[in-house]
């Protein structure tokens, strides 16, 4: 073979190699494109995936975190209230009073509030009504015994005022006036006494007392006669009579308040009633004047959880002769018992049943303090048949022979029978009962309290009673954060 032959074949031999390599190059970049792009592809839908996770994730903790419910616990301990309580009280006192025995003019000889003896002249009555006007003409100078009874009028007033209470100005405006038109009209004594005017007689007490000269619908009452009305005193109104009024013949004139013993009477509910009761006797301030006298308590028990509670005194009625209402603070820094907020108490309704209908308990059993009761619950089998089965419910209080008993565990309509007698009770009455939310078992279980005493943040309530709170007991809160039987630590 040729030399040129030779080196045509080895040069396309060359040529043919160098293809085959350029072939494979280019097989290499695609192959490494398109894993590049490969990677790319399923890199980036990796990573979309993982962030639509993370995304799906967060929605869900705060969906979570927004509906989970706010559920505060409270440690129940001992304590007291430093705030007293106040109340607007009715003054109850033994009144007398007395009506005019002809028509005219009246003068006051004895002053609001002034203590007379059996035989003191207290008015007259002038017919012609020509006394006043020679009243009017006389001039009668102030003894120091008058100046001194003004000095002290004003001088109570002055320091008993509170702007707040504005109407003691025109009950302070009549006194004064009342004093100076009675001491005006002393000078008219001798000449009525001497017979010489002929137109008024004067009269005088036929007891011991404080003269008042103001008539309203409370003259007669006493603690028999308490109502709730009456403590409210809508609409009061009071008639007062001074110097210079005209009365008619058999109309009010003056009453006469004839006993120191007196008492203030106000509505409070039936456990804080029970506990004043207990006391016996408590301090009572009356912010009129800050004086602080010890009252008897008494309770007069009423329908509806409220009663009527009397506070009584033997000293100090001359200081409230002039009002019928007056605001007091009973004084209860000494109540203690298991403190808990106000936010925590809640109301719950309750079937009742007669507790004579709960199966007999073994005397372990009655030395114990169990919250839940046997019950014997007519029930009927696949055939119709009647039978009786026993059904242990939870007990949440016990009153006026009646037991508080759980409404899921019984319904309206069921039928208990009586174990001795085969009586039966149809489940249907129910009532009321107020409480908290204990949760020392992990769920929130209603849980009775009798109130002692309140403010507007706690409630002092009855330590050690049955079905009732113990010191560090835990409770919820907020009553209306949870619902009966409620789970609480999930």
């Amino acid at each position: 073979m040729r030399r040129g032959q030779r080196s045509k074949k080895v040069s396309a031999a060359k040529k043919t190699d160098r293809q085959d390599k350029n072939k494979f190059s280019q097989k290499r970049v695609s192959e490494r494109a398109a894993l590049k792009k490969s990677i790319k592809v399923y890199g980036g839908g990796f990573l979309v995936i993982i962030i639509a996770i993370f995304l799906f994730y967060l929605i869900v903790l705060f969906t979570q975190i927004v509906e989970k419910k706010n559920i505060t616990s409270y440690m129940v301990r001992n304590g007291s209230l430093a705030i007293n309580n106040t109340y607007k009280a009715l003054i109850i006192r033994s009144e007398k009073n007395y009506t005019a025995p002809v028509s005219g003019t009246l003068i006051c000889f004895a002053g609001e509030g002034e203590h007379v003896g059996i035989g003191s002249p207290v008015y007259a009555v002038d017919e012609r009504g020509t006394l006043m006007g020679a009243a009017g003409e006389l001039s009668t100078e102030l003894s120091k015994e008058d100046q001194s009874r003004l000095k002290m009028e004003i001088g109570d007033f002055a320091g008993q005022f509170k702007p707040e209470d504005f109407r003691t100005n025109y009950d302070f405006l009549h006194d004064i006036s009342s004093s100076i038109l009675s001491i005006s009209a002393a000078g008219l004594r001798a000449q009525i006494e001497s017979g010489t005017s002929g137109t008024a007689a004067i009269m005088h007490s036929d007891h011991n007392g404080y003269v008042a000269f103001y008539t309203d619908e409370y003259d007669s009452v006493s603690a028999n006669d308490l109502t709730f009305s009456l403590l409210e005193g809508t609409g009061y109104h009071k008639t007062q009579l001074m110097t210079g009024d005209m009365v008619d013949q058999g109309d009010f004139v003056y009453k006469l308040i004839n006993s120191e013993n007196w008492s203030v009477a106000i509505a409070a509910n039936d456990d804080y009633a029970s506990m004043l009761l207990e006391h016996g006797y408590v301090p009572v301030r009356f912010r009129r004047n800050n004086e602080v006298l010890n009252g008897k308590v008494t309770v007069i028990e009423m329908d509806g959880g409220q009663d009527i509670v009397t506070l009584g005194f033997n000293n100090s009625v001359l200081n409230f002769c002039s009002e019928r209402f007056t605001d007091i603070e009973i004084v209860t820094d000494g109540i203690t018992g298991l403190k808990v907020p106000v936010s925590s108490v809640a109301t719950k309704r309750f079937f009742t049943v007669p507790v004579e209908f709960a199966v007999s308990e073994s005397e372990e059993e009655e030395n114990g303090t169990k919250d839940t009761k046997t019950f014997m619950k007519q029930t009927y089998l696949e055939s119709g048949e009647a039978t009786v089965t026993p059904l242990e419910v939870n007990v949440y209080s016990e009153k006026d022979d009646l037991y508080y008993v759980d409404n899921t565990q019984l319904k309206y309509g069921d039928v208990l029978i009586r174990e001795d007698t085969q009586q039966r009770f149809v489940v249907q009455d129910t009532d009321s009962l107020m409480g908290v939310y204990n949760i020392n078992k992990g769920y929130a279980q209603f849980c009775q309290i009798h109130i002692l005493d309140h403010n507007d943040e706690y409630n002092i309530i009855a330590p050690d009673t049955v079905y009732g709170l113990r010191e560090y007991d835990y409770i919820i809160l907020d009553s209306e954060s949870v619902v009966d039987d409620e789970f609480i630590y999930e």
